[in-house]
């Protein structure tokens, strides 16, 4: 319904809609559905393969490219989108109970991540998809591999980063500080979101420079 709305709000004109990555979210074949159904081909359904900040820049870009037609807009996310870069630690005490309530776990891991303070760290993959690159014992070490890890190549400096929390903030803080970057720009992650990774990840999302 939301979406049917929303597309008739853009009646007589081009659109481009720029959803979550389909592969962790069926908010794309929604929006497939309503578009179908309203017949509304002035509308243009963009697969971010992304979440979170990474879809806020390119929103971001679409709107500066708002003279373009959405044809050529989507063209040039395809360029920007192979180079977003999402990696984050997750506090184990809160996010492998979240997990395990999720049924995406089993509960002994769970357990067993509590006893020993592993912390993980993920990425979101160009395919559009979590993927574990590390866990480490303690917020701290894992912060510091989040660090490690976004400083492996050179950013493009006509996009700046954005720092990611979920509700507490002062992890964000601990990573900004380790960074340097306590001035950069921060991104609350939404709730749908944080109920998935529970109330104390932090992370980066950054733009890699052009080859």
């Amino acid at each position: 319904m939301l979406f049917r709305e929303a597309f008739e709000r853009a009646a007589g004109e081009e659109a481009i809609v720029i959803l979550i990555s389909s592969k962790i979210s069926g908010t794309l074949n929604a929006a497939r559905i309503a578009k179908e159904e309203g017949g509304f081909d002035n509308v243009l359904l963009y697969d971010s393969l992304c979440t979170t900040a990474m879809q806020r820049i390119l929103v971001e870009e679409a709107v500066r490219r708002r003279d373009r037609s959405v044809r050529e807009a989507a063209e040039i996310l395809d360029g920007l989108r192979p180079r977003l870069r999402l990696f984050a630690a997750l506090d184990t005490l809160d996010t492998l109970e979240y997990l395990y309530k999720g049924g995406r776990i089993k509960g002994g891991t769970a357990l067993m991540g509590k006893l020993l303070g592993i912390k993980p760290v993920v990425e979101l993959t160009v395919e559009g998809e979590v993927k574990n690159v590390g866990r480490a014992h303690g917020r701290k070490k894992a912060l510091a591999e989040v660090k490690r890890l976004s400083e492996r190549e050179k950013r493009d400096p006509a996009f700046s980063p954005y720092y990611l929390y979920c509700k507490t903030e002062a992890v964000c803080d601990e990573l900004t500080e380790l960074t340097g970057e306590r001035s950069a720009r921060r991104f609350n992650i939404c709730c749908a979101v944080g109920a998935h990774i529970g109330p104390n990840a932090a992370g980066v999302v950054y733009v890699v420079a052009q080859e």
